[in-house]
């Protein structure tokens, strides 16, 4: 050790630590942890998107269900009208048939009756 007198300066050694590769070291991980932030940024956008896809799909699914079964209602819906009118005309086609036979019925029968010499009675009215 260095002895001094009185009033003289203590003379020490002076290290010279270079703050630049501290500096450095600082910046690269404050770069390292804005990229890092920046990924998992990304990351949660990411993964906010495909949730949102994911619902988006769900949703469209959903409505396809619906407007299908709606579609296959109004289908059946119309069936059901159609056959209902069919069997009204099936009706109507029986109707004028039976209509139809029970006239040729009474005009044979009124036939084999003047062939015989008789006929209906029919009272006026």
């Amino acid at each position: 050790m260095a002895t001094r007198r009185r009033g003289e300066p203590v003379k020490r050694k002076i290290l010279l630590v270079s703050h630049l590769p501290l500096t450095r070291q600082m910046e690269e991980q404050h770069q390292r942890d804005i990229q890092r932030n920046a990924e998992i940024r990304i990351g949660r956008a990411n993964i906010q998107r495909e949730e949102n896809l994911r619902h988006e799909a769900e949703w469209r699914e959903d409505i396809k269900g619906k407007v299908f079964n709606q579609l296959q209602q109004e289908k059946d819906n119309e069936l059901k009208r159609e056959l209902q009118m069919a069997n009204r005309e099936l009706v109507m086609v029986r109707r004028a048939a039976l209509q139809q036979q029970l006239s040729l019925d009474y005009q044979q029968y009124r036939h084999d009756l003047n062939c015989r010499g008789t006929t209906f009675y029919m009272q006026r009215l």
